[in-house]
């Protein structure tokens, strides 16, 4: 009976080891994940103070808004439009909007 509260002991012993290191392990894994975010929010910012333009670049240059618009006005069906600039319709409606 001894040699099991012993061995019951350790056990608990070993589980106690093992819970400190995963707390300790995800400190320093949230530590750093708040780090990267620090960081990328940091060269975000840099960047938009250098001028630099972020995100997706437009399908429709400014021109090709312009004579898509125009071609609307002539009366031709924004899916021709899109046809043409090889776009999608969608695309046409969603430049218009701007």
């Amino acid at each position: 009976m001894r040699h099991l509260q012993t061995k019951g002991a350790e056990t608990v012993r070993r589980g106690l080891r093992n819970v400190e290191f995963s707390s300790s392990l995800l400190y320093l894994l949230v530590s750093e994940r708040a780090l990267i975010v620090e960081r990328t929010q940091a060269g975000l910012k840099a960047a938009k103070e250098r001028g630099a333009k972020l995100g997706r670049k437009p399908a429709l240059s400014e021109d090709q808004r312009k004579h898509a618009r125009e071609l609307l006005d002539r009366g031709e069906s924004p899916a021709a439009d899109g046809k043409l600039l090889k776009v999608c319709r969608a695309t046409i409606y969603n430049s218009l909007k701007e």
